[in-house]
């Protein structure tokens, strides 16, 4: 139940840490957006961490199957 404890609270804090840690917003777009040209506004795109994201996932995935697997061993 401690390494469990430790387990989560460490998964929490770098949770925690990767989502504090975002792209700032785009630049403005350009004056001459909205005319008759079609223009992105922003060349780089947003800062969505998707690859984040999914680590995340499977770190959840990963603690939720040991702790399942751990409980099953004690029932047994």
């Amino acid at each position: 139940m401690k390494t469990l404890k430790i387990a989560l609270l460490s998964l929490s804090f770098f949770s925690v840490s990767v989502l504090l840690a975002q792209d700032p917003p785009p630049p403005p777009p350009p004056g001459a957006h909205g005319s008759t040209t079609s223009m992105s506004p922003s060349s780089e795109g947003g800062g969505a961490p998707i690859g984040n994201g999914v680590w995340m996932l499977g770190a959840l995935a990963i603690s939720y199957a040991a702790a399942k697997r751990k409980k099953n061993a004690k029932a047994s």
